[in-house]
C-alpha cells in the first residue's frame, strides 16, 4: 500500500539521517516486522563478532550486510565489501543464495562502489548486489498500521488539529527559538508558493495540514511576551534553509530538513508532531524560507 505522507516523510527522514548502529537497527526493526520468524537479526557475539552477517531471509535464502557510514568513500566502502562478502561465504555459504549489501545512499553510490558489486556477481559462485531506498520503503509499504506505529510512531490525526493546543506549539516553538538573535522580519508570499517548490505531493498534504493551526502559530507570536520571538525563530530557519539549500539538496529534502529542525519525529507525540507542522506550514507561508514563485513574464 502507499505510504501516508507522514510516514513517508518520516521513513525518509530516519533513513537519510541516521548512521551507523542506529542505522542497523532500524533496518533490523524493518525486516523484523516484515518478514517475522523468516528474519534472523544477528547480533555481534564473542571474539567472531556477527561472522559477516547483520541478517539472512530465510525462505529467500538472502544475508544481508548493513553499511551506513556518515559519509561513504570508496576505498574504505571496497575494503569492507572485499573483506565481508568471502567472510559471509566463509561462515554461512551453505544458507545463503544472494548477497546484499544494504547501505544508506539514497542519491545513489559512486562509480567504483557500483562496478565493483555489479563485476562480483556470481564471482563467488553467490548473486551479489545492492539495496537502497526504494528497496526498503517498498518493504515499509508491505507493513501493518500497527507495524508502522511501533516503527515510525503514532500517526497524527491531520483531518482534526483540535487537540494540538498553544502549549503544544509553544513547545515546539521555543525548542527552535533558544537562544537565536533578532535578524528576521516576516515577508509575506504569494500563495502559489507550493507549486514553485516542486515539492512531492505527499510534502505539499502535510503542509496543507498544518495551515489548520498555522494561524496559532501567529497568535503565540503576537502575544508573547518576547515580541522578538517570532523573528528569532525566522531567523533560526532562515538560517537553516539557507545552509541545505547550499548543499544541493533537493526541494522534498531541505522540507525533511527543517522539518526536522523543527522537532519532527522527535517527539512521537500526535499534537506536538502536528505542531511542527503548523509552525513549518506558518514559516512557509509568512517568511522568506523557500522560494517565491516568479512573477508572470520571467
Amino acid at each position: 500500500m502507499l505510504l501516508h505522507p507522514w510516514y513517508a516523510t518520516r521513513f525518509q527522514l530516519i533513513f537519510r539521517t541516521t548512521h551507523g548502529a542506529a542505522f542497523q537497527d532500524f533496518i533490523g526493526d524493518v525486516l523484523d516486522r516484515r518478514f517475522k520468524e523468516d528474519f534472523f537479526r544477528i547480533k555481534p557475539s564473542g571474539r567472531h563478532g556477527d561472522k559477516k552477517c547483520d541478517g539472512l531471509i530465510k525462505s529467500r535464502r538472502i544475508l544481508l550486510q548493513v553499511y551506513a557510514p556518515e559519509q561513504m568513500r570508496s576505498k574504505p566502502a571496497l575494503d569492507k565489501i572485499n573483506e565481508d562478502l568471502p567472510g559471509a561465504i566463509a561462515n554461512w555459504g551453505l544458507l545463503f543464495d544472494q548477497w546484499v549489501f544494504l547501505h544508506n545512499q539514497f542519491k545513489g553510490l559512486s562509480p567504483d562502489i557500483a562496478q565493483y558489486l555489479i563485476s562480483i556477481d556470481g564471482q563467488y559462485g553467490k548473486g551479489a548486489c545492492q539495496w537502497s531506498e526504494s528497496h526498503v520503503q517498498e518493504l515499509v509499504e508491505e507493513l501493518m498500521e500497527s507495524d508502522l506505529q511501533a516503527i515510525l510512531g503514532p500517526l497524527p490525526d491531520f483531518r482534526n488539529l483540535a487537540p494540538v493546543t498553544m502549549s503544544d506549539i509553544s513547545t515546539v516553538v521555543l525548542a527552535v527559538a533558544q537562544e537565536i538573535p533578532a535578524s528576521e522580519t516576516f515577508a509575506p508570499v504569494p500563495n502559489d508558493k507550493l507549486d514553485a517548490n516542486g515539492l512531492s505531493d505527499d510534502v505539499k498534504e502535510l503542509l496543507r495540514a498544518g495551515t489548520q493551526k498555522s494561524r496559532n502559530v501567529r497568535d503565540l507570536f503576537e502575544k508573547w511576551h518576547d515580541p522578538e520571538l517570532g523573528d528569532r525563530v525566522a531567523a533560526a530557519f532562515r538560517k537553516r534553509y539557507d545552509e541545505v539549500k547550499a548543499a544541493g539538496m533537493a526541494p522534498d529534502e531541505i522540507f525533511q530538513e527543517l522539518w526536522a529542525f523543527a522537532g519532527g519525529g522527535r517527539y512521537l507525540n500526535p499534537a506536538k508532531e502536528c505542531a511542527t507542522l503548523s509552525l513549518l506550514a506558518f514559516l512557509f507561508e509568512q517568511c522568506d524560507i523557500f522560494e517565491a514563485p516568479r512573477s508572470a513574464g520571467r
